[in-house]
């Protein structure tokens, strides 16, 4: 069930950011398709993030998923006034993604060092670079 969800809402963000780009900066329609494009990835990045995860806890997808909808969000209060709110969420996003972060730092090392094939007969030492 989520899988046409997040590809429905992937497709959806490629036409609302098109839009968005096409249209005078400004403009209600700018904002409006600009909004929707957030709320677009949003959903896109937080189905990503279960999909991966209902695949394996390690999944890249589940990272990736995170960071977009991290990336999504904090560009979102870039273009809000400044608030007590946006400052408390741009913190707790932030603290999040450094998590994320680290631990891809972790396991890019771990893979590196672990001598050996993918499963997807990838060597680790490459792999480790490529997804870490």
């Amino acid at each position: 069930m989520l899988l046409p969800i997040h590809v429905a809402a992937g497709g959806l963000a490629m036409v609302l950011g098109a839009v968005a780009l096409l249209v005078k900066k400004g403009g209600s329609i700018h904002r409006r398709s600009g909004l929707l494009f957030v709320c677009a990835m949003l959903v896109m990045g937080t189905t990503a993030s279960i999909l991966g995860f209902r695949q394996s806890p390690t999944d890249e997808n589940v990272f990736a998923g995170f960071m977009t909808a991290y990336f999504v969000g904090t560009a979102l209060t870039t273009v809000r006034p400044a608030s007590p709110w946006t400052r408390r969420f741009n913190v707790a996003a932030l603290t999040v993604a450094v998590g994320l972060v680290l631990g891809a730092i972790v396991s890019g090392v771990k893979a590196v060092n672990n001598p050996g094939l993918s499963p997807g007969g990838v060597p680790l030492r490459t792999i480790g670079v490529m997804c870490g």
